[in-house]
């Protein structure tokens, strides 16, 4: 059995028996609860391997790489945590009351506060305005960060501001243009949306659900709620609600992994670095393609009630190399769609067992390519004559809106005949839905009569 960390027990089972039959009168009602310990925030350190800490990492609430003034590493620390706290908040308040709140630019912010029915009480503030004011303190900056990273124009508060310290016009950013850096900073923005709002119930009603904890070696390390913890720092609890039990890396591991299995709110990049890192010290060996022991009667072991495809799909991923360029895109989100990266991945294992490069389009290091060599480049193919058949052309087919765009810029190339391209409509009609085998059938007949339709354009060529 394992021990727990917490020491308050529940009484005897014949008095927990009586209370769950109505037999006996509860007393006191926190002896009724499964016990929960208080621990120190500063004996609690959060860990990498939970799927949770890339995006955490990446939204710079978790900033493992801070050191104390004597150079020595803070294991669990955050300067934004730290800027946003509860407490830090009210001392920004006494000290910028008589000063900055009263300069145009702070009576700006004021005003627009009060024009939402935000009132503030700067003097001498009870318990629930200090709350007021906290959530203001974090709406300014969370402001203030999504106007600096999308490159906004700033508000007349900050343009007030800066106006008074350059002496000038601020010059004003180009906007961020490039959609997939705005999703990343729209997921960091919405990662910092969601903890400040847990962080706010917190200090409002306690941590409802306690963080779970493993004893380690003079500290405690996070099994499961790191986003809980770091709301209780936000909020400023010296001693954070806590349960757990003794627990190997294997057995912690795991756990973070079941809890967090169904969570739609975590990056595809965080799952996979935390499933990686889950099997390689499961099986005693790295992840990748010669790993003989990922193996899918593995994956339905350990994950029972998923289905057979989610079991390929991960394990697909999991035999991936570490240095793969199609891992990094996946981890990065530069592969979104589950379909497309369940072809890549087939595609990718298909060309490494058939002793091709897996990565066509990667120029590969010679020095660090795993025994992998580079395409060869044979010259082209003679052009065949327009009355024969196309040859047969190994590639991988395309996914449903791929395949969808491609069929579409087919039909505007210059040349193509009405009948062509009612050809290519009726395989636009069909595409979506369709078996890859009817979909390998469709992309033959679109390029036969393409084919057909631009060779006159060869002979006039010749």
């Amino acid at each position: 059995m394992r021990k727990q960390i917490a020491t308050n027990n529940i009484g005897s089972s014949s008095e927990l028996n009586g209370l769950l039959t109505g037999d006996k009168t509860l007393q006191d009602a926190a002896s009724s609860l499964k016990p929960v310990s208080n621990i120190p925030f500063n004996s609690i350190r959060p860990t990498p391997t939970n799927p949770r800490y890339k995006d955490l990492l990446a939204a710079r609430i978790i900033q493992p790489d801070l050191q104390t003034a004597s150079g020595s590493p803070r294991r669990a620390s955050s300067t934004h945590i730290n800027k946003l706290s509860r407490n830090r908040a009210l001392s920004w308040t006494l000290r910028v009351k008589d000063g900055w709140l009263t300069s145009p630019a702070g009576q700006a912010w004021i005003a627009s506060e009060a024009r939402n029915g935000h009132k503030f009480n700067f003097d001498a503030p009870n318990e629930k305005e200090k709350d007021v004011i906290w959530k203001a303190y974090m709406r300014r900056w969370l402001e203030r960060v999504e106007r600096m990273l999308l490159r906004a124009a700033p508000d007349a508060a900050t343009h007030k501001r800066w106006e008074a310290i350059l002496g000038r016009e601020p010059r004003v950013s180009t906007p961020v243009a490039d959609e997939r850096e705005r999703k990343r900073i729209d997921a960091l923005l919405k990662e910092w949306n969601e903890l400040i709002a847990l962080a706010t119930n917190v200090a409002k009603d306690g941590l409802i659900s306690p963080i779970r904890l493993r004893p380690m070696n003079g500290y405690f390390e996070i099994v499961g709620g790191e986003r809980r913890f770091w709301a209780c720092r936000l909020a400023n609890l010296d001693f954070i609600p806590s349960v757990g039990n003794v627990a190997d890396d294997i057995s912690a591991m795991s756990q973070q992994i079941h809890e967090n299995l169904d969570r739609l709110d975590i990056s595809r990049g965080g799952w996979v670095i935390a499933l990686r890192r889950y099997f390689e010290k499961l099986l005693g060996e790295p992840c990748g393609p010669n790993n003989k022991q990922i193996t899918i009667s593995v994956f339905e072991n350990e994950f029972a009630g998923r289905s057979k495809s989610w079991a390929h799909r991960w394990r697909g991923i999991c035999k991936l190399p570490e240095d793969s360029q199609l891992l990094a895109d996946i981890c990065s989100g530069a592969i979104t769609g589950v379909q497309t990266i369940d072809e890549a991945v087939r595609a990718y294992h298909k060309r490494f067992k058939a002793g091709e490069n897996p990565e066509p389009n990667r120029v590969l290091d010679p020095e660090n390519s795993d025994g992998l060599e580079p395409p060869s480049h044979k010259p082209p193919a003679k052009r065949a004559p327009a009355a024969t058949a196309v040859a047969s052309v190994k590639v991988r087919l395309p996914g449903t809106e791929t395949g969808v765009k491609l069929l579409s810029a087919i039909g505007t190339i210059d040349g193509v005949d009405p009948k062509t391209k009612a050809v290519i409509s009726k395989a636009m009609d069909g595409w979506r839905g369709a078996p890859d085998k009817l979909r390998k059938k469709i992309l033959e007949e679109v390029l036969t009569a393409l084919s057909l339709s631009l060779d006159p354009l060869d002979e006039v060529e010749s």
